[in-house]
């Protein structure tokens, strides 16, 4: 879905929805690449915020399996009231998930950021970006491959009968521009756990790691407490 294919409604929404800041649900409002493990088969990001409601600090930290495109592990940190500020659940956080961190990589590489989407660049196109593995952001109008996002509109769903909304199933692709060869990196499903609800996917950044691994942070929305959420999802793949 991009800007001129989304509905009007969620068009005029998005700046409002993708501006940095605190209140999104039981989402983070932000995310931080963790980076590559040194044998580039896994990937790790952090989310972190303010949950909206109940003002709890979040922290979350996924680690994706670059093999298979599955999650290796996620670990989530909510202190509620006088338990400490977002600072303490991020440290917190990190401290749980260290002994998987640790166990999988002695040192998280940092890679190259190659594409950044920023949430209020409507400019951008949101379902995909062309990059080279060496060249750093923007990106997304040049390169060797192209990441491809496409969704599946699910219809029948409370949130389309009460609030106009419709869920979509995610599926991500790679493509070589060379050779121009497709190939399905991710794909949901109705049963995939944790995606109920979930439209309006977007692209917002792409890392590598040298030309071996690659891992991608894509923006989509939900209906939360009050009002849209702001929501990450992950992918990755090998070469």
């Amino acid at each position: 879905m991009n800007g001129r294919g989304m509905p009007p409604l969620l068009a005029a929404l998005l700046p409002a929805l993708l501006a940095p800041g605190p209140g999104w649900g039981n989402s983070a409002t932000s995310a931080e690449f963790l980076g590559f493990s040194s044998d580039a088969r896994f990937a790790a990001w952090e989310e972190y915020g303010i949950q909206d409601g109940s003002g709890f600090p979040v922290s979350v930290i996924t680690v994706l399996g670059l093999e298979d495109c599955r999650p290796a592990g996620r670990f989530e940190t909510v202190l509620e009231d006088g338990c400490g500020d977002l600072g303490t659940a991020r440290d917190l956080c990190r401290e749980d998930a260290s002994g998987l961190l640790d166990s999988l990589s002695e040192e998280w590489l940092e890679g190259r950021l190659c594409v950044l989407h920023l949430p209020t660049d409507l400019s951008a196109p949101r379902d995909s970006a062309r990059f080279h593995s060496w060249r750093p952001v923007p990106g997304y109008h040049v390169g060797d491959r192209t990441v491809i996002l496409t969704s599946e509109a699910v219809h029948g769903t409370e949130l389309e009968e009460y609030w106009l909304l419709v869920p979509e199933l995610l599926s991500v692709s790679v493509r070589d521009n060379a050779t121009g060869v497709l190939r399905v990196i991710r794909r949901d499903t109705e049963t995939d756990p944790g995606l109920s609800g979930r439209f309006g996917y977007g692209i917002e950044g792409i890392w590598a790691l040298g030309d071996s691994a690659f891992a991608v942070s894509i923006q989509s929305l939900r209906l939360g407490f009050e009002g849209p959420d702001l929501m990450y999802e992950y992918a990755g793949w090998r070469d």
